[in-house]
């Protein structure tokens, strides 16, 4: 083993995660944090995220959500314009809910994010 650094608290944990490929700052960030010996250098876990990539779901019921928000994202930019008609008004609810029927269609519900 190298020379102890001194700004690296758990040295060999250090130089495993470098192994592993790990920038230096990040590997020392993980080093030197509480508890890191316990976890391996792993997050805690401890906060939640309603990030559609860190819950649980085929790709296909990710996709399907992705395409979902984005559909509510353009419907919600499109009504808010002043150039809203009737047509295009149920243009854009139609795409919406096909892309909502979608999700259903993968089993999907409110627990996913809908």
């Amino acid at each position: 083993m190298p020379n102890k650094r001194p700004g690296v608290k758990n040295e060999k944990q250090y130089e495993a995660l470098k192994d592993k490929g790990m920038s230096k700052e990040r590997a020392a960030r993980i080093a030197n944090s509480p508890g890191a010996s316990k976890r391996g250098g792993q997050k805690s876990h401890s906060t939640s995220s309603s990030s559609s990539s860190k819950q649980g779901g085929t790709t296909a019921q990710k996709k399907a959500l992705a395409a979902y928000n984005f559909r509510l994202r353009e419907e919600d930019r499109y009504l808010g314009s002043v150039f809203v008609t009737p047509a295009g008004q149920r243009q854009v609810e139609a795409k919406t809910k096909a892309a909502y029927d979608a999700c259903i269609k993968l089993g999907m519900s409110w627990q996913h994010g809908l």
